[in-house]
């Protein structure tokens, strides 16, 4: 697959962490991927190529997840990440900054890693 954004083949320089379907709209081939630098990445599998590519956390993104919207008056398309920097993030592809963003920190403003569910 080909990255038109980064004018390069998908999987060049950066491990996959975490992806979801969950990006796509019903019917849709939408594939929302976390990367180990921290990169969001939304990929149209029926056209071959990214959409959308944000620098979304300063470390790996341990846990995606996504709603696609299904149609006018039906939500937003939202993704949800969550990164060893101690973040959860929602996103909205259609803009470049978060729409929420929450900071975990720990007893002492100690930095808690953010996973998904069943993850250790």
């Amino acid at each position: 697959m080909y990255d038109s954004l980064a004018d390069q083949q998908i999987g060049e320089g950066k491990g996959v962490k975490s992806f979801s379907f969950g990006a796509s709209a019903f019917g849709g081939q939408h594939l929302a991927i976390g990367d180990f630098s921290g990169e969001l990445r939304i990929h149209d599998l029926e056209k071959d190529k990214v959409f959308y590519r944000v620098k979304a956390h300063k470390e790996i993104i341990n846990s995606v997840d996504g709603v696609g919207g299904m149609d006018i008056g039906y939500g937003a398309p939202e993704i949800l990440t969550g990164s060893r920097d101690g973040s959860v993030k929602l996103w909205d592809p259609r803009q470049n900054t978060p729409v929420r963003h929450r900071a975990n920190k720990g007893p002492g403003s100690r930095t808690q890693d953010c996973r998904g569910r069943n993850q250790t």
